[in-house]
């Protein structure tokens, strides 16, 4: 009886054993056919044409033209050591390295779902910017539409010129959408350098201030070791040690002056050069450039971070952020007191703590 059991348990373990590898054969099988029609072959065409938006090797890209549908453009060409911007302006290093990382690793995180295409296509045939990428021999490395955020906020639309299937684009690390990336906008992407000096590079610095002059002073830097400042107001010249710590560290400045913003399109502009310039900077290099800067003041709004004096009464100007003027008045800039206004010093700044010849 016992013998009879057991064989007949032998014999339904091996019939289920049998119907499983049926099974799991099945399994494996359909498993391969999905592996080799769906993804070897679909991942084949979408790389090819529709998902390779990156170039790895950005150091052979020589131009870039980004435009959106507003008609802004912008050409992005490189030069020896800096890039330029419509061959008007040098860019902003920290904006370029940001580009030039973004073309190379962006990837697709997941085609845009079937249900949701023909919105998708919509919408970037009416709202996108046109990215085409060159090389040095001015050959079309990539071209393709950069569209909107995806509803979630975490990728960005992007679609390759000539596909008619659109994707969600990453960046490795980042959580946000990458269109604004793409600058079109020559006023973000150009420099916001002021002064790049070096000390030996300078032979004249002046500061006049309109409202007391007896503060304003001009520095003469003759050589590496031999400094005079003079004080207009009073007809003095007076020679500075080289080892006057307030005066190097003034000159160790004009390294590195940077504006806050280009303010060219501000609706206030007119109004506020119409203001006399509370001083001037004017910086005559080596080469006989001549810089000069206006300064003026900044209206007080409910932006400003100080709206009062120290009495309770409102300030009518900002005391952290001022206006200045460059390029022959062209261009019109928004500074910080912290970094641009360390320039305005006054004479006695100079010559306090020591013994001057006066010449």
């Amino acid at each position: 009886m016992i013998n009879d059991i057991a064989v007949t348990i032998v014999d339904l373990v091996l019939r289920l054993m049998k119907k499983n590898i049926i099974y799991i054969a099945a399994v494996l099988l359909l498993g391969m056919l999905v592996w080799f029609l769906v993804i070897k072959r679909g991942d084949s065409t979408l790389k090819n044409k529709d998902t390779s938006f990156s170039v790895e090797d950005t150091a052979s890209i020589s131009k870039i033209f980004i435009a959106d549908m507003r008609g802004a453009k912008v050409e992005l060409t490189r030069m020896q050591g800096y890039w330029m911007v419509n061959n008007q302006f040098v860019v902003r290093p920290d904006f370029m390295d940001v580009l030039l990382r973004t073309i190379k690793y962006v990837s697709v995180a997941y085609p845009v779902a079937d249900a949701a295409h023909n919105e998708v296509i919509k919408e970037l045939s009416t709202d996108n910017k046109k990215v085409m990428i060159y090389n040095a021999a001015g050959d079309l490395l990539k071209s393709y539409f950069v569209g909107c955020p995806s509803p979630d906020n975490h990728g960005t639309y992007m679609m390759m010129e000539g596909s008619e299937n659109p994707m969600v684009t990453v960046y490795p690390g980042f959580d946000g959408t990458l269109t604004i990336r793409y600058l079109t906008d020559p006023q973000e992407i150009r420099s916001r350098s002021i002064f790049s000096y070096g000390t030996n590079e300078m032979q004249k610095i002046k500061v006049d201030y309109t409202s007391t002059p007896d503060s304003s002073y001009e520095i003469n830097l003759l050589g590496p070791d031999s400094f005079f400042i003079n004080k207009p107001t009073h007809n003095i010249n007076a020679r500075l040690s080289d080892k006057n710590f307030n005066l190097y560290a003034y000159l160790q400045l004009f390294r590195f002056i940077n504006a806050e913003a280009f303010e060219n399109s501000n609706p206030e502009k007119d109004t506020i050069l119409q203001q006399k310039p509370f001083a001037v900077i004017t910086v005559v290099d080596r080469k006989n450039v001549t810089s000069v800067l206006p300064c003026y003041y900044k209206p007080t709004t409910e932006r400003s971070m100080s709206q009062y004096d120290s009495k309770g009464n409102a300030l009518l100007f900002d005391r952290d952020r001022f206006y200045i003027t460059m390029n022959d008045g062209k261009d019109f800039l928004l500074v910080q007191q912290q970094q641009f206004g360390r320039l305005l010093q006054s004479y006695n700044f100079f010559i306090r703590g020591e013994a001057v010849a006066k010449h």
